[in-house]
């Protein structure tokens, strides 16, 4: 894998995770925010391309 095709994948991910497109919202969403209020780190693991990105988006929209 080339320089070049490394900034493009870079450049489509990031037009991907900033478009506009409707979240589902998930029922635990609420729950999850609560985590935040916590004064300890919470970390948010799972398989590639499972939503952590996506979870993160909807917190901090919340």
């Amino acid at each position: 894998m080339n320089t070049k095709h490394i900034k493009e994948l870079i450049v489509e991910q990031k037009h991907e995770f900033e478009r506009e497109t409707p979240i589902i919202r998930r029922q635990k969403i609420e729950n999850i925010d609560s985590l935040s209020q916590i004064p300890h780190i919470v970390v948010i693991t799972g398989l590639r391309r499972a939503g952590k990105s996506t979870l993160l988006k909807e917190i901090t929209v919340l």
